[in-house]
């Protein structure tokens, strides 16, 4: 389940343009506004949490040194999408209960909150990011952050996206697993919690059982998705 959230900035605010770890925050709030066991059952969870937002787009901006400025009346919107219907449930129920969203000293008023269709996947899927996409592999003895342009990458994004399907569905996805094709990529360092991860922004297809496209597109791909990494467009 897939929402589009549209903002309106109630006052002049800035935001950190390393936002993510901030957006997060308010939308577990939200969850805990509405579900305060599942939102205690998710922030304590070291599993898979299996919630995913992508970047916000924000049409008039201005950035100022580590900033976003925005304008009293800047409209704002950013998709939230889940394959579990209780988060986005109380994600939505927390939202129209408050009417208004706060992202650190930033207070937006939710204008709307739309419903978007999911998709009718076969077996082949183009995806855009909408988020960049995370994913890391250990290298003597270290964390190493990679893009789609190492030959580790594809395993690596196959191998997370197998291991989230059967912890969510508790059975293993048996079927083909391939992205044929990488079209267009653009690197990203972000910062949470004071830590730089580096990500990629990519346009790709995916062959794979509709199920999986479907799980893709609600879960995001790639790890890290519950930090707004890896939200993904459906393109064709």
């Amino acid at each position: 389940m897939r929402s589009l959230i549209y903002l309106i900035t109630e006052h002049d605010a800035r935001i950190p343009i390393n936002y993510q770890h901030a957006l997060s925050s308010a939308l577990y709030r939200f969850i805990k506004e509405a579900n305060p066991d599942l939102s205690s059952s998710l922030h304590h969870s070291r599993d898979f949490k299996f919630f995913n937002f992508s970047n916000m787009k924000i049409p008039k901006k201005a950035i100022k040194g580590p900033e976003i400025e925005l304008k009293k009346g800047t409209h704002v919107m950013f998709n939230f999408s889940s394959p579990s219907g209780d988060i986005p449930e109380a994600t939505v129920a927390g939202m129209l209960s408050t009417g208004r969203m706060e992202i650190l000293n930033a207070k937006f008023t939710i204008e709307k909150i739309e419903i978007l269709e999911t998709p009718d996947f076969s077996s082949l899927a183009s995806f855009r990011t909408l988020s960049p996409i995370y994913i890391d592999t250990v290298r003597n003895g270290e964390r190493w952050d990679l893009m789609p342009t190492d030959p580790e990458w594809r395993h690596r994004i196959e191998e997370n996206s197998r291991k989230k399907y059967a912890h969510y569905f508790g059975r293993e996805y048996k079927g083909v697993f391939e992205i044929p094709e990488i079209s267009r990529m653009s690197s990203k360092r972000i910062n949470i919690g004071g830590q730089w991860w580096r990500a990629a922004h990519v346009e790709f297809s995916v062959r794979a059982e509709a199920e999986m496209l479907r799980f893709i597109w609600d879960t995001g791909m790639g790890s890290r998705n519950s930090q707004g990494f890896g939200c993904v467009r459906y393109l064709e």
